[in-house]
């Protein structure tokens, strides 16, 4: 007595098992999940809203040149980007002031007892020189996430099982 039937499917499963022994493969979905990741982060900034979905304080510069928070130049949109091996993946970027709009705080000044600066202002961007001057002790930044921290959001956790669930099935 042998056993019969149709394995074409059993022997896919066995092909895909194989080949999730292979550190390529591994780095491939690490690859995946990482511009998912990115993904998320662009979204943010595109609709300015945590990746809980809630929305950002809307900064100074925003309101008065009716544009987006944290896009004035878009240098920090622009800037994350990833490494990826068959271990996992770090999102990141080098753009030093991204902490704290992540999380938040005070600007003091360092030497001198007050910040000076010119303020957001007329049709162009602040550097146009077309704000007023102010003069304070400090700047309070509200956090404005863009990565989830210390867990995943549901909307992150979504976009990771899609974007794993695509390379699961992909040839």
């Amino acid at each position: 007595m042998g056993l019969r039937g149709e394995f074409s499917r059993l022997n896919r499963l066995i092909h895909t098992t194989e080949k999730m022994t292979q550190p390529s493969w591994r780095q491939g979905l690490a690859r995946t999940v990482a511009e998912a990741a990115l993904e998320q982060i662009a979204l943010s900034f595109e609709r300015e809203r945590d990746p809980w979905d809630r929305p950002w304080k809307r900064s100074l510069r925003a309101q008065l040149e009716q544009g987006q928070t944290l896009s004035d130049t878009g240098r920090l949109r622009r800037s994350f980007t990833y490494r990826a091996n068959d271990r996992g993946f770090i999102v990141g970027t080098n753009v030093r002031y991204a902490a704290i709009h992540q999380y938040g705080g005070v600007i003091r000044p360092k030497r001198a007892k007050y910040l000076r600066f010119r303020l957001a202002g007329g049709s162009g961007k602040r550097k146009g020189g077309r704000g007023r001057w102010v003069q304070t002790e400090r700047v309070v930044i509200p956090a404005r996430p863009f990565v989830p921290e210390p867990r995943l959001s549901p909307r992150w956790e979504q976009a990771f099982a899609d974007a794993a669930q695509r390379y699961f099935q992909a040839p």
